[in-house]
């Protein structure tokens, strides 16, 4: 059985994803669209000194939904799909092991993910031409947002493993896509102002804080770095329990 990762693999992975429109589109079209057309209708009223650094604030809110669209969406739609047809078991026959498919899947939805990061930045960068942070900066918050992949990318196929159906899979991380979305305050309603109980939920949710605490990080200003790790780790930790189920009730 191969458990190595060869190059025609993760082509072979990056060739689906392509193929698949809706990953490009929701992983990258979408937020830009969103970002450049929402920045002209909604920052009107900003003064025109403040307007580069609440472009930039709009730019980081949503440069999560990104990574939610490649990996959540992106993972959980293909390998549910390949889960009910039975592909992994046709791919152990043919000496490609499970170990070393998921991993090949890992590595291109993360290649797929950082190239969409940066198009987006570059994109957004030149038609908003919002206020840039420092390049270190700019670098801790890209491997934030790999660290965050990474976990939705387990929690993508923890529920594709415990559903193992196309339809019923999609339609629960469709709903956690968009219960992230809200209370992270990417639909427009900053988490602070949402009912109390769904206020406290978000705050267990680290997408939330590029809003607030990774926003100050971004100025240049003093952040308290507890709640954004905390909250990771409540969500990491979940997802890992939800992946240890997946894995027993598979077995």
């Amino acid at each position: 059985m191969q458990n190595k990762i060869s190059l025609r693999q993760i082509g072979y992975e990056l060739k689906v994803l392509i193929n698949n429109w809706y990953i490009p589109f929701f992983g990258l079209i979408f937020p830009t669209l969103m970002v450049i057309l929402l920045s002209f209708a909604v920052l009107n009223d900003v003064p025109e000194k403040y307007l580069p650094l609440a472009r930039a604030n709009m730019v980081l809110n949503f440069s999560p939904m990104i990574i939610l669209a490649i990996q959540l969406l992106g993972h959980g739609s293909i390998y549910s799909q390949e889960l009910e047809k039975n592909i992994p078991l046709r791919l152990e026959l043919f000496g490609i092991s499970k170990k070393s498919s998921i991993k090949a899947k890992l590595i291109t939805q993360s290649i797929l993910s950082t190239f969409a990061l940066i198009i987006f930045y570059l994109i957004t960068l030149a038609a908003l031409r919002f206020e840039q942070t420092t390049a270190i900066r700019l670098l801790a918050i890209f491997l934030i947002l790999s660290a965050l992949s990474i976990v939705l990318f387990a929690l993508a196929h923890s529920i594709c493993l415990i559903i193992r159906k196309f339809n019923a899979s999609y339609a629960v991380l469709m709903a956690i896509y968009f219960s992230i979305m809200i209370l992270s305050g990417m639909m427009g309603i900053p988490s602070e102002k949402l009912p109390i109980p769904f206020e406290f939920i978000s705050r267990l949710i680290p997408f939330s804080y590029f809003q607030s605490d990774i926003r100050k990080f971004w100025e240049g200003k003093p952040m308290n770095f507890a709640p954004f790790i905390q909250a990771f780790i409540f969500f990491s930790a979940v997802t890992g329990i939800i992946l240890i189920f997946a894995l027993k009730r598979k077995d």
